[in-house]
């Protein structure tokens, strides 16, 4: 048998089946559908579950911005799965661990934006960061990290495995067993631009190393600085460790008040440049205050180390230190460096020059004005400017990151306008306060002076708002522009008005007769939330006592409301053939009497609760009436008919009463007692 070939190609063939396997997958090609354009997500409530519920229905792309100022306290880390934008602007927000969770994890392939916010008492026991761990992309912006903590190894604030940015941001106070605030591993990347690491620790007593930072792969810190860091007892690295894997690049820097055994400011077994950087005041004992080189490479260009406890300089192992150019020390520790005095080198405090971070700025006739490389000012990563943003001179450049030859920058951007509530979070539900509500306003910037226009009156909130609120308001301007901000405070402290109807409170009224009781609720600031119910007790003759309980206000304030009043028989006098007061009854002793009354119905016998006598003092005033009795015998206890309606009991009289008078009395349930005068003869 003959096969037949198919008439189509290989190439046909192939094509064919790719179509084919698209179709049938739902792949195959169509219009392309637009895409979704990111929303903003507000957060008026400053708590978390306000803050989850936001995160949890956001899509990707989406930024979160809050309407409020306050602490949000967490109970757990919050995952972040998908692209998301966390934005503060214009407020006062805290993210606050309290001491017992991670705040924030950024998941692998996810980018988190945070801007102008505050992260705080992060903890992690596993030592991963205890503010924030990232495996994507984080931006951290305009915001601080502080006082978060990683009892384990290391990282208090940012432990990274991705990509990190900082920029305009500070973290302070940050503890872990090393790297005390960012601790950055294979296979992160970071970036530190204007920002600050100050008073941060690493404080285990084996590798407490790197006080504010670790980096153990590729790191770049710019217009930075860097503050009382210090690492533990015997440790090295008091702002900076750089592993041997490490890769860190530092450029118009400043250290300042660092301390370590061993490299007060940068300790370095990896790859390091530091480039116009200004090292004052840190301290090393044994030696590198400003630079520990413990081998791969360091090289030093335009810097300026001065006022260093255990020398400027010390090598372990690979050495030299490379010199390139423009450096000046106040020791001979560091080879190749330009040594002078360090009065001569004129170095102010550290201290607010201009520019986000603050810096050491020279004095008037310093050496190190003009002392730079001037190419390498005018190169990477230097570009021309110094640590504030200003610009350097083009032909001639200072030494360390402050230059003389800079002007401020332009202020382009407005005050910086928040406002801080206390207490932080709405005492009360729904965003109310129940109580009084502190107002304190700040205005800022960092580049030109700031003036109040209208309003920023730090003020306490003392009386009930209406139920759209209190606003209040700060506007402020700079040579940067004019912003305003406000805030609306929601006060109520008084619970709703609970009102009993239909009875009042100590009447009196008829079995049968009483009115019908009611509740009516009111609130005349948050409004009602939940109205006031109706509930008995006691009753149904006596006292009787009716609550309208469980009223609420949008604030939570509760209110109730209670009325008591009597309830009686109708009572209608006593029957044939007993007179009703003021007549006197005169019967024979040792007779029975029938004691005849109506209580409108039948009331039970138990609303009888007894028929007794006393003897009282006879009224020879009185009218007197005879009546009869019956005989002996007969059924003397308390009995009910229902054609005539009458209660009746026999009344059985004694013998020796004869010439006495006495007092029958008829007490009933409802807590009266009705009375009958008698005059026995005989």
């Amino acid at each position: 048998m003959m096969l037949r070939r198919s008439g189509r190609s290989p190439v046909s063939r192939l094509v064919l089946a790719i179509s084919l396997l698209l179709a049938a997958l739902g792949l195959a090609a169509g219009p392309a559908l637009p895409a979704r354009a990111a929303n903003t997500i507000p957060v008026s409530t400053c708590d978390e579950s306000s803050l989850r519920n936001a995160i949890s229905t956001s899509a990707p792309g989406d930024t979160i911005s809050f309407g409020c100022s306050g602490t949000i306290g967490l109970g757990s880390t919050l995952a972040i799965t998908k692209n998301l934008t966390l934005d503060g602007t214009g407020q006062a927000v805290i993210l606050d661990g309290r001491a017992q969770v991670r705040v924030l994890d950024v998941g692998s392939g996810v980018s988190l934006t945070l801007n102008r916010l505050t992260i705080e008492h992060g903890n992690d026991t596993g030592g991963v960061g205890g503010a924030i761990y990232n495996g994507g992309t984080l931006n951290v912006t305009d915001s601080t990290l502080t006082n978060n903590t990683a009892t384990g190894s290391g990282a208090g604030a940012i432990y990274n495995a991705g990509t990190l940015t900082l920029t305009r941001t500070t973290l302070s106070g940050n503890t872990a067993g090393s790297g005390g605030a960012v601790w950055n591993v294979r296979p992160g990347t970071m970036s530190v631009i204007d920002s600050t690491f100050s008073g941060n620790r690493a404080t285990s007593a084996t590798s407490g190393h790197g006080g504010a930072l670790q980096n153990y792969n590729v790191a770049t810190v710019t217009n930075s600085t860097f503050t009382g860091n210090s690492s533990a007892q015997g440790m090295v690295g008091g702002a900076i460790q750089n592993i041997t894997e490490g890769t860190l690049s530092v450029s118009n820097s400043t250290f300042s008040g660092n301390s370590a055994n061993q490299g007060g400011g940068i300790s370095n077994f990896g790859n390091l440049a530091v480039t116009n950087a200004t090292f004052n005041g840190n301290s090393a004992p044994n030696g590198g205050g400003a630079i520990r080189h413990g081998g791969g490479t360091t090289t030093v260009a335009n810097t300026i180390m001065a006022r260093l406890t255990g020398g400027n300089c010390i090598v372990i192992s690979g050495g030299p230190i490379t010199n390139g150019g423009g450096n000046l020390a106040d020791d001979a520790s560091c080879s190749g460096f330009t040594q002078v005095s360090n009065a001569s080198l004129m170095l102010g405090l550290l201290a607010n020059n201009g520019g986000p971070t603050q810096t050491i700025a020279l004095g008037t006739g310093s050496l190190a004005i003009n002392a730079g490389v001037s190419s390498v000012c005018n190169a990477d990563p230097i570009k021309g400017k110094d640590q504030r943003g200003s610009p350097r001179g083009s032909t001639s450049c200072d030494s360390g990151a402050y230059d003389t030859n800079s002007l401020p920058p332009a202020d382009i951007t407005p005050p910086v306008i928040t406002s801080v509530l206390t207490p932080g979070t709405p005492s009360g539900s729904n965003g109310w306060y129940t109580g009084n509500v502190g107002v304190d306003w700040t205005v800022t910037d960092a580049e030109s002076a700031a003036t109040v226009e209208s309003g920023c009156v730090d003020q306490t909130i003392q009386t009930d708002t209406s139920a759209s609120g209190q606003v209040l308001s700060c506007k402020a301007r700079s040579a940067g522009g004019t912003d305003e901000k406000s805030v609306t405070i929601l006060r109520d402290a008084t619970a709703p008005v609970v009102a009993v109807t239909g009875v009042s409170n100590g009447a009196t009224y008829t079995l049968g007769s009483v009115p019908a009781a009611g509740c009516t609720t009111t609130d005349s600031a948050s409004g009602v939330a939940t109205q006031a119910t109706l509930s008995t007790s006691g009753g149904p003759v006596g006292s009787v006592t009716v609550t309208c309980g469980g009223a609420l206000d949008r604030a939570g304030n509760a209110g109730s409301r209670s009325v008591t009043y009597s309830v009686q028989y109708r009572w209608t006098g006593f029957a044939d053939p007993v007179n009703d007061p003021p007549t006197v009854n005169s019967v024979r002793a040792g007779g029975n009497v029938p004691v005849a009354f109506s209580l409108s119905g039948n009331q039970g016998l138990t609303a009888v609760k007894s028929v007794t006598s006393d003897v009282i003092a006879c009224d020879s005033a009185a009218p007197v009436e005879a009546i009869k009795t019956t005989g002996a015998g007969g059924n003397s206890g308390l009995q009910y008919d229902a054609s005539s309606d009458q209660y009746t009991s026999i009344w059985k009289t004694e013998r020796v009463w004869a010439g006495t008078c006495r007092q029958l009395q008829v007490a009933l349930a409802d807590g009266t007692s009705h009375q009958a005068s008698f005059k026995l003869v005989k």
